[in-house]
């Protein structure tokens, strides 16, 4: 059995929160039990893994496909909600199954008994309960917090990576609304910037399952990275590229319904060594320095005149495995503006666009 790629990232992405959830429940068995018994850690693995599935679903088909232009603090709140009802409720019901199996009782029975009414009111149950819940609203709140600040951006400022600078080879997208003022003159800028959030939250499951990590955001641009193993792999940085153009032209009839206009988009990919650092103190992030941003910025502004939808430099073309549904053809040496040397632009082409 095959899984698609967005199967694939759902699966990736569960797995870790059920591993992460039942290394934190045998902690929390070796805090309060230690090695007395087995029955303990059997109950916390099948109690982390049926949470783990919970949250999964959860966060994979409700969140993240019905709720996510929800805002900050209601979103946090739902969430704690939801956990705060689900996980006892699991908990609950494992804790009685187990002992059901166990002891060959019905349910009224293992409910009623001497002991399971002694470990509700009188153990650890209620401690259970609050570390759970407690470890809910920390895990949602910083997942939201990570989600705001971008990619991988927390983890890396806690672990001070780019305090010192660092190189690394990185595959860098620019895309951007070349109609944008004419999008604006006709709607308004309030308008527009609802309707920039549109496409921002259309494109992003484009860039993550193709591994991409969207840098920043600037008026109508997104600037996009991937490590050059991962966007290298599969052709991951044009597969995700492919994937965005596909989606908006499936939504366009719903964005003139609901904006009467619709995008045009300009991408501009190529590949580099870049300087990433940490910069700022009151306001810190994490910056790209180099030459490939430079390109990748003037090869952009290139698509417009030269009537092409995406630009790609000979230099990635090289190192991709082109997909047997796509065409790559040459555009010759093209000269960049604010550059001495010119180099060998590419366009893409499917079936499905052109």
């Amino acid at each position: 059995m095959s899984f698609s790629v967005r199967q694939k990232r759902k699966i990736r992405i569960a797995a870790t929160i059920i591993i992460a959830g039942n290394a934190l429940g045998i902690f929390y068995v070796l805090w309060s039990d230690g090695f007395g018994s087995l029955f303990p850690y059997i109950n916390t693995v099948t109690i982390a893994t049926l949470i783990g599935l919970v949250i999964s679903v959860f966060e994979l088909q409700v969140v993240d496909e019905k709720m996510r232009n929800i805002r900050f603090v209601p979103l946090l709140i739902i969430r704690t909600a939801v956990y705060v009802v689900l996980i006892p409720l699991i908990i609950l019901l494992e804790l009685m199954t187990a002992r059901v199996i166990k002891f060959g009782l019905s349910y009224k029975e293992v409910y009623y008994s001497d002991e399971f009414q002694n470990y509700l009111f009188n153990e650890d149950f209620s401690i259970l309960l609050v570390y759970v819940v407690a470890l809910a609203f920390l895990i949602n709140f910083i997942y939201q917090i990570s989600r705001k600040m971008g990619q991988g951006i927390m983890l890396n400022f806690i672990t001070g990576k780019y305090k010192n600078p660092v190189k690394e080879e990185r595959i860098i997208m620019f895309m951007h609304v070349s109609n944008s003022q004419e999008i604006i003159n006709k709607i308004g800028s309030i308008r527009f910037l609802e309707f920039l959030n549109r496409i921002l939250f259309d494109i992003t499951e484009s860039i993550l399952l193709y591994r991409g990590i969207i840098y920043e955001y600037v008026e109508d641009e997104c600037v996009v990275s991937w490590k050059l193993e991962q966007g290298v792999k599969e052709a991951n940085c044009l597969l995700s590229v492919l994937d965005i153009i596909q989606k908006m032209e499936v939504q366009k009839k719903s964005y003139l319904a609901e904006f009467e206009v619709f995008p045009e988009l300009e991408i501009a990919f190529h590949y580099g060594l870049v300087l990433q650092a940490e910069v700022g103190t009151i306001k810190s992030k994490v910056a790209f320095y180099g030459d490939v941003m430079n390109i990748t910025a003037r090869m952009l502004g290139k698509c417009k005149e030269l009537g092409k939808q995406v630009l790609m430099s000979a230099e990635l073309e090289k190192l991709l495995q082109i997909p047997a549904h796509c065409n790559a053809e040459s555009l010759g040496i093209i000269s960049l503006r604010g550059k001495s040397e010119p180099i060998e632009l590419f366009t893409l082409s499917t079936t499905d666009f052109q």
